[in-house]
């Protein structure tokens, strides 16, 4: 769903959605007739050359195949959805109508939602990633999807909209962790926020080993960041397939006589093929460690640029848009209970290695996959766009380099 999603405000106390018309009309309209011709058919109003062989259980059969056909494209070419805020009567109310006459309602209080909730639904090969905006309950529980944009714009536009008109907060999960937006702060900056609260940034301490390079311009904080490199990941990758090749050539070289002369060409197209292997799992990784990406900031603009090889690709936020700058805490692969085994284990009077919060010293494969865990990188969104920079990086590096920024737009 994309282009205008936001809600039409007919009053001051009502905000209003209508779905319905348009294009899905037209998508509806080759359904609905494609089930009516179909009915047609034991009816004998379409005549066909074996009209006679339709008989018996067939004219009952063939008019239940096009019901779901009429209905489907009934539907979307005469059918519609209204979705009504109403502060006067407390409710909001979600009405579906078949022409002009009414098929079904639903009713909620207003009061009995507590925040506007946007997220990130990742979509796959067959269906689109899209942000759903959704009214929470009291209890935080998204429960009623107001829209679906494949726009995170969109979404963002919808969310501030509803939440000024509500007077709800927005708590934000698209970067990755919930950002809570109060509703009469929905627009501020963050330099406008720093202004009004006299905030002074605090840096927190170099890491004595940084993979950044930092240079101060005047008022400009030049930041470049390296590509991720090689990981874990994709030396696996490419280990798996040169492993099995070895193997299969070692048992070939351990035979004797003539075989190895009669099959040596084989074997060099298995040398081949375990080489095209390692060449695809290491590519990627290669290509990644020659990226480079350059944050530009300054009190008037983020600027952010993806170099890859020639092509260069420009995000731009200007200081007065600027509304989120943040830094996603770290996902552990086994959930965020598990996160950092020192820290809970510290937390429960435990000091050393690794510990579960019960005290028992952590597998060693559980800490091993913790440390393959990656920050997502920092997070700077306005309206109009977001952007993330640094995935990959240490978390006290990308915590310093996300403080360095926002002390150079603020301060």
């Amino acid at each position: 769903m994309s282009g205008k999603v936001v809600f039409d405000n007919p009053s001051p106390d009502v905000l209003e959605k209508k779905s319905g018309g348009g294009c899905l009309r037209l998508f509806g309209l080759p359904f609905f007739l494609a089930g009516l011709f179909v009915l047609q058919i034991p009816l004998g109003l379409i005549p066909l050359e074996n009209q006679d062989a339709i008989k018996g259980w067939m004219t009952v059969f063939i008019p239940l195949f096009s019901l779901p056909f009429i209905a489907v494209g009934g539907g979307l070419l005469f059918g519609g959805k209204t979705l009504t805020m109403d502060k006067t009567r407390n409710s909001l109310t979600q009405a579906w109508k078949l022409l002009s006459f009414p098929v079904r309602a639903k009713e909620f209080p207003l009061d009995g939602f507590s925040a506007i909730a946007v997220r990130k639904d990742v979509g796959d090969s067959d269906s689109p990633t899209t942000y759903p905006v959704s009214l929470a309950n009291q209890d935080r529980v998204p429960i009623l999807t107001l829209v679906n944009p494949v726009k995170y714009e969109d979404s963002r536009r919808v969310s501030e909209q509803v939440a000024k008109f509500l007077n709800l907060p927005v708590e934000d999960s698209v970067s990755g962790e919930t950002v809570v937006r109060e509703p009469e702060r929905l627009d501020e900056s963050i330099a406008g926020r720093a202004r009004r609260t006299g905030e002074k940034v605090g840096l927190p301490p170099a890491p004595p080993v940084m993979r950044s390079k930092v240079e101060q311009l005047g008022r400009q904080l030049v930041i470049d960041i390296p590509g991720r490199g090689i990981g874990a990941a994709s030396l696996i990758g490419a280990a798996v397939p040169l492993v099995i090749a070895a193997f299969i050539i070692s048992s070939v070289l351990d035979m004797r006589g003539p075989f190895i002369d009669q099959y040596r060409f084989y074997i060099i197209i298995i040398g081949l093929i375990a080489l095209h292997a390692i060449l695809i799992g290491l590519l990627p990784a290669l290509r990644r460690r020659s990226n480079v990406t350059r944050v530009t900031a300054s009190p008037e603009e983020l600027r952010v640029e993806f170099r890859a090889g020639r092509k260069v690709k420009t995000q731009v936020i200007p200081s007065a848009e600027l509304e989120e700058l943040h830094l996603p805490k770290v996902k552990h692969p086994f959930g965020p209970q598990m996160k950092n085994l020192a820290d809970a284990g510290q937390a429960a009077g435990y000091t050393g290695a690794p510990r579960m919060p019960d005290g028992r010293p952590a597998p060693k494969w559980l800490v091993l996959l913790g440390s393959l865990a990656r920050s997502p990188g920092i997070t700077a969104q306005s309206d109009k766009a977001m952007v993330q920079f640094g995935a990959g990086l240490p978390e006290d590096e990308l915590a310093y380099l996300c403080a360095l920024i926002k002390k150079a737009m603020v301060e």
